[in-house]
């Protein structure tokens, strides 16, 4: 794990809002062949990234092995979202706070196999998300108000994904760049700091 996480650990932090993003898969650089992609029916990598309201973001992303990393759960925390791609649903977090470690644990918390078609990039964010949305929803120190807010924009996030088209699409050739792994480093469970239970929780 990056030492940026590492540091953050039980730092409680604002939940500002999350992301499900896009970008063209050749600047993931999978399925690696001699510097081009034959990908029939693939055309973008979806990842998930969550605002901390504190000009930090944490990105988290499945990606398959290749020669440069391995399968898994990977993530890194940016100084902005410039980097990001394409926004295909945002989600209002209204402020709840949580502690990074929390936070980690909950992105880390998915299968770390990675299968193209059963155990992908897009279900992971989707997975991340709900998973985010009912942890907040679940804290006990928010307002009813609040708490029906959440439980609306979980119920839009399914009935989006729900009616969503398929992502699958014909693109030929693509470029990989391996310059954009190095950005990333694969989390594992076992490395990540605990997050402290609240007095009286």
């Amino acid at each position: 794990m990056s030492s940026d996480l590492k540091s953050m650990g039980n730092t409680y932090v604002t939940l500002k809002s999350l992301s499900i993003m896009q970008r063209p898969l050749s600047s993931v650089g999978a399925l690696e062949r001699s510097g081009k992609l034959l990908i029939p029916g693939l055309g973008q990598h979806e990842y998930i990234v969550v605002d901390l309201s504190s000009e930090k973001f944490i990105l988290a992303e499945k990606l398959g092995k290749t020669k440069l990393r391995p399968a898994g759960i990977h993530m890194a925390v940016l100084s902005s979202d410039s980097e990001s791609g394409h926004c295909r649903k945002s989600v209002n977090l209204l402020g709840v706070q949580m502690q990074i470690a929390e936070l980690i644990q909950i992105l880390a918390s998915d299968r770390s196999d990675y299968n193209l078609f059963t155990n992908n990039c897009w279900k992971y964010a989707f997975r991340s998300a709900q998973s985010i949305l009912k942890r907040c929803i679940a804290d006990d120190s928010i307002p009813s108000t609040a708490r029906e807010f959440l439980e609306g924009e979980l119920q839009r996030l399914l009935d989006y994904e729900s009616k969503s088209p398929t992502r699958y699409k014909p693109i030929g050739m693509a470029v990989q760049n391996p310059n954009h792994l190095r950005k990333y480093i694969s989390v594992r469970p076992s490395e990540l700091p605990l997050p402290i239970e609240r007095e009286g929780s």
